[in-house]
């Protein structure tokens, strides 16, 4: 099994022919952590997570852990849930009486058009940063993308990267929208599954769990130019390629 999208540490556990393609919950909550404390490191920062989801949760700890590391700023702590997701005002008024200049979101990107939606109405003026689950937000139906000016992304892929430019148009024509990160690393997917295929020399008629075991040692052997970077797998069957920021301008993701 080879997932884009199941990014918990839980995934993996104690599996020896279970593989992510997508970065792990700490491994994208530290990487966030540590681009702040390049980039913005006199920020104070807001944390904004959905406390029943796993991966929001997941970053969120990881985020707050690495940030303590890199004596980064959190000046607010706020949560919500998914049935409280249609308004964000409470959090936000919390938010900007303590001052925070920047929010750290990792959530999806509905409730994430919904909190710029709020932030404008109630004139906060604060940086919004997300991760991979954001992205798609300028493809939210009935958003005003001009709310995403300038918003901050951890992300794997940018379908305005002239290199992805093949890809994208391909995904365009098969599907008549952008492709995010989601599709990206779900491309990713396959791309590996067929080069673990190639390196093991896979025999069709061989037993399920023989193939099986094959294609996993191959998938710790191989490395391949995704997408999303540069891939590996580590002997956990967590990827390791290269986090990568962008910031929104203009409707077009630019590297941060």
């Amino acid at each position: 099994m080879v997932t884009p999208s199941a990014s918990s540490l839980d995934v993996t556990k104690d599996k020896t022919t279970v593989f992510q393609v997508c970065f792990t919950d700490p491994t994208m909550g530290a990487s966030a952590a540590k681009f702040l404390a390049e980039k913005y490191a006199d920020a104070k920062i807001a944390l904004f997570y959905n406390s029943g989801d796993t991966y929001s949760s997941g970053v969120a700890d990881a985020f707050a852990e690495q940030a303590k590391a890199s004596k980064l700023d959190i000046v607010d702590t706020e949560t919500f849930k998914d049935d409280s997701s249609t308004s964000f005002t409470n959090q936000l008024t919390k938010a900007k009486e303590a001052g925070a200049t920047l929010i750290f979101a990792p959530i999806y990107y509905t409730p994430a058009s919904v909190l710029l939606k709020n932030a404008k109405d109630m004139g906060c003026d604060m940086t919004l940063m997300g991760t991979d689950g954001m992205d798609g937000l300028l493809s939210v139906e009935g958003f005003d993308t001009s709310l995403a000016e300038g918003v901050l992304l951890m992300t794997p892929f940018s379908a305005d990267d002239e290199k992805n430019a093949d890809f994208v148009k391909a995904y365009k024509d098969a599907y008549d929208e952008t492709p995010n990160q989601f599709a990206a690393d779900a491309y990713d997917c396959v791309h590996a599954i067929v080069e673990a295929i190639d390196k093991a020399d896979i025999d069709i008629t061989a037993d399920g769990a023989d193939i099986a075991g094959d294609l996993a040692k191959a998938m710790r052997k191989i490395k391949i130019e995704g997408l999303t970077g540069e891939l590996t797998w580590n002997d956990k069957g967590q990827v390791e390629k290269p986090a990568t920021a962008y910031v929104i301008q203009d409707g077009k993701y630019i590297a941060a």
